[in-house]
């Protein structure tokens, strides 16, 4: 059952940044609502749904491996294709299944899940990130 939910909840991740992109901020500009992250510095709103996200994925990849995560990022995609508008969920789908990040990070999760939650999560991040700066 908690499977089940961490798969729909993760899907819908991805239509639920494409909707705060558009419509939640401190400042919204034609394409893009944005809000400060740190001094000086804006990020899309899309990105208070990453957490959720990240931690949904786990649970999905843990539950049910790695094919369902994808696919629930390609239904998630494709779900954006339906719901956001058209620039923002063709960006939103055309970069979420191809990005360097979910594959990173499945790698990484697939390898050191087993080794406990905290070097795996520390891990994770870091290779995230990694692959975010490429």
């Amino acid at each position: 059952m908690i499977g089940r939910l961490a798969f729909l909840g993760f899907m819908l991740t991805i239509p639920l940044a494409n909707w705060l992109v558009a419509n939640v901020g401190t400042v919204c500009q034609p394409d893009v609502c944005l809000i400060p992250v740190a001094p000086g510095l804006m990020a899309p709103t899309g990105v208070l749904a990453i957490g959720v996200a990240l931690v949904l994925r786990d649970l999905v990849h843990r539950t049910f491996g790695w094919a369902a995560a994808a696919s629930a990022i390609l239904g998630g995609a494709m779900l954006s294709l339906i719901l956001a508008p058209a620039s923002l969920a063709f960006a939103s789908a055309s970069r979420s299944p191809l990005e360097p990040l979910p594959a990173c990070s499945m790698a990484w999760f697939s390898s050191w899940s087993t080794r406990g939650l905290a070097v795996f999560r520390y891990g994770a991040t870091r290779a995230s990130a990694s692959a975010d700066r490429a």
